[in-house]
């Protein structure tokens, strides 16, 4: 006996406005039924952290370091960095439940509000509570969408469409009165940043597409534009903000003159779609537009000066997903592929593995059931009146054929897709997969059917009904095999073992009942009703979903010990369905909040799992019809290659014969000249040779000339100092006459 270990993979939904938080360009936070989800935006990787009691609404302080989050236990803040939980805070009187936060701008302050309308502001730091007020509004507002918007102890609350003012006394004594104009309904409040020469205003968004701009709570500025609808969000940009609308395809950007003066500066397209609203740091140039549950980023550019620049293209950050509650799951053998609807009346297919929306469809009915065909080439969608059998082609689901039936509501391929079984009320019919026929109609439920379930060898069908009735079918005479009713209990999900000997189911009565041989073998009791059961594949491991939201792994074989299992926080609200993936490998739950979480089975106790190795299929299908037209448009587009490689190589001979030409011609032009270069250099080079020979013979008697000089003159001065020397012996001789004479 052992308890599957089950881990968090990854969450689809739950974003929507107040549950979404920007912490930086990538990573995103936001609530998704019981956990706080920290999606790492360049890998899609996520972090989950358990919020006991679930999570009313997010936010976080003006530095990204802080994120507060209001849940039914009171407000608890997270540290950005590391994820530590700081501290919890409730009100001086126990009060835990506050529907929306929102920190001061300077971050000392945190205000959150009660469902009742009750007011509190913490020093969240110390944890003390600094004042309190009652505001005046009723609970049927309370349910409407609530705002708030801090400014140091300046407080703008908006709830059914007033605006309240409240303001915090250094004593903690609270004053508050109805602000704006009276006459219109407010959605949407921002405070404008402080600056050097003005104090913080209060910006105001209307459902009739007007901005209130409000200095000292009085009204000095009213922009209207019809194009932009009700206003839905406003993001504060440095000394302006960027508006949001219901009806608009654009983000208006609005800035602050140096006269006071708001004017609007720049439009931003956003495309069509649903209803967006926006986010972000509001200090960079980026901006989140958040739209049917998906993110794309958009960079703004700078709006004015020298650096002025165009708005970026968007960038998808996260796929969108359905914003209802979610009816139907599905998956399939062959391909990574999920189903769902939901009702927000769309269908969508989803790859589980790669993260990526295959195909999104919208239909005019409300939709009640999917099924994929093990293939995952076909599948089954229940909306309205009617069965419609739809082939899932590349990007696109196309109709079939359609089955009217009343009351429908469960439908489900069988494991080898040769039938699929639908309800009808409280009758169950078999159809061939390929020929649509009806192969039998199985009857013995009184009330409306809530589950339907194969077993591997497609032999039997196990259906729990909200009469209270469990039965598993033997689907090639029609016959119950094994059965099991209790008045007054509604079942609404059953599995069944191999051979039809046994069955699995859980109802309104908040137990599982293990049925072998029409009699209850073991009964498991839970503390809360269980709305979903699914067993592995692989017959070893055991799962329900709860109607608070969580998924607990049971004990398996199942024993009637209450405590024996394991419970992951997921969702918000009752889980609708779980399905388990055919290698046993991931375990998949959808819910009334709009999410489908992912978790990744790793196996009992011992971490025993079978794996069934098998390679995805990537064949699609195609009409003929698509064939032919592709094919044509290949055809043309080669008929056109052709066209423009001829073309090309008839250019290419133009081009040829040109350059030869034009080479022929420039190479006899640098030919003659080059002849009469060498003409010329040969004529320079003789006279270079006659002024050699020139300047040798003006150097040679330059230096006989120089050698006559020089003789004559060492002639010459010889001649002369043979005379000096003469000259001077005489006069000593003289001398020494002169001398030797007596006196």
């Amino acid at each position: 006996m052992s308890i599957a270990s089950v881990s968090h993979r990854y969450v689809l939904g739950g974003i929507c406005h107040g549950s979404l938080c920007y912490v930086d360009e990538n990573t995103a936070v936001w609530a998704a039924g019981g956990n706080m989800v920290v999606t790492n935006l360049e890998n899609l990787k996520q972090k989950f952290i358990p919020i006991p009691g679930g999570i009313r609404h997010l936010t976080v302080s003006s530095d990204h370091r802080i994120i507060a989050v209001a849940g039914g236990e009171g407000v608890t803040q997270w540290e950005v960095a590391g994820w530590r939980r700081r501290k919890l805070v409730v009100g001086p009187n126990g009060e835990k439940d506050f529907v929306c936060v929102a920190f001061s701008s300077d971050g000392k302050y945190l205000v959150g509000v009660e469902p009742t309308g009750g007011l509190l502001m913490w020093s969240w730091e110390r944890g003390k509570v600094v004042g309190g007020f009652q505001f005046p509004v009723t609970e049927e507002e309370m349910q409407q969408q609530v705002e708030l918007a801090v400014e140091d102890r300046d407080v703008c609350f908006l709830v059914g469409g007033k605006c309240y003012r409240g303001i915090c006394g250094e004593a903690g004594v609270w004053s508050a009165e109805q602000a704006g104009d009276k006459n219109v309904s407010y959605s949407a409040t921002l405070w404008i940043s402080a600056t050097e020469t003005t104090g913080a205003r209060l910006a105001l968004g209307t459902t009739h597409g007007e901005i209130h701009v409000l200095s000292g709570w009085n009204i000095v500025h009213r922009i209207k534009d019809s194009r932009i609808g009700a206003i839905t969000s406003l993001l504060g940009i440095g000394r302006g903000f960027a508006v949001a609308g219901s009806d608009g395809n654009e983000v208006i950007l609005y800035d602050e003159s140096e006269r006071l003066n708001v004017r609007e500066v720049k439009r931003v397209p956003i495309g069509e779609g649903a209803t967006p609203w926006i986010t972000g740091s509001g200090v960079d140039r980026a901006i989140w537009v958040v739209r049917a549950g998906g993110i794309w980023k958009f960079n703004i550019g700078e709006t004015k000066g020298p650096g002025a620049e165009e708005a970026s293209p968007p960038t998808l950050l996260i796929p969108g997903f359905h914003t209802a509650s979610i009816t139907s799951l599905d998956l399939c053998t062959r391909k990574p592929i999920l189903m769902t609807c939901a009702s927000d009346r769309t269908v969508r297919i989803y790859n589980y593995e790669t993260h990526q929306m295959i195909i999104e469809r919208t239909f005019s009915e409300e939709l009640w059931s999917v099924a994929l065909h093990p293939s995952g080439l076909w599948c089954l969608i229940v909306g309205g009146d009617k069965i419609r059998i739809c082939t899932i082609l590349d990007g696109e689901l196309r109709i079939n054929r359609e089955i009217g039936v009343r009351g429908c509501r469960e439908c489900r391929f069988s494991n080898g897709g040769h039938l699929f079984a639908t309800t009808h009320t409280n009758i169950i019919n078999l159809y061939h997969t390929y020929t649509f026929d009806l192969y039998t109609t199985l009857k013995g439920h009184t009330q409306r059917i809530n589950s339907l379930q194969w077993s591997e060898d497609d032999r039997f069908l196990v259906s729990a009904g909200a009469e209270g009735a469990v039965y598993c079918w033997d689907v090639r005479d029609g016959r119950r095999v094994n059965e099991h009713v209790v008045k007054g209990n509604c079942y609404t999900s059953a599995v069944g073992g191999d051979g039809g000997g046994r069955m699995w189911c859980c109802g309104s009565d908040s137990t599982v009942k293990e049925v072998t041989e029409s009699t209850v073998s073991v009964e498991w009791p839970s503390d809360v009703a269980l709305t979903q059961i699914a067993l592995s594949h692989d017959k070893k491991m055991l799962f329900t979903g709860t109607a608070t939201g969580a998924i607990r792994a049971l004990k398996f074989p199942l024993s009637s010990r209450p405590e024996e299992f394991q419970e992951h926080a997921a969702h918000s609200a009752p889980v609708t369905k779980l399905r388990i993936s055919y290698d046993d490998q991931y375990l998949f739950s959808s819910a009334a909040d709009g999410t489908v979480y992912c978790f990744r089975i790793a196996g009992g106790e011992k971490g025993v799992r079978t794996e069934r190795n098998m390679a995805w299929a990537d064949e699609i299908l195609i009409t003929k019809s698509d064939l032919e037209e592709r094919q044509l448009l290949t055809s043309e587009l080669n008929h056109q290659l052709t066209e423009l490689q001829l073309e090309h190589e008839y250019q290419l001979r133009l081009c040829d014969m040109t350059y030869n030409e034009k080479l022929k011609e420039v190479t006899e032009r640098y030919s003659g000249e080059l002849e009469a270069l060498k003409i010329t250099l040969n004529n320079v080079r003789a006279e270079k040779d006659k002024e050699e020979v020139r300047r040798e013979e003006e150097r040679s008697m330059a230096l006989d000339k120089h050698k006559e000089q020089v003789h004559k003159r060492s002639t010459t001065s010889n001649l002369w100092i043979s005379t000096k020397s003469f000259s001077l012996r005489r006069r000593g001789l003289k001398g020494c006459r002169h001398r030797g004479k007596p006196s």
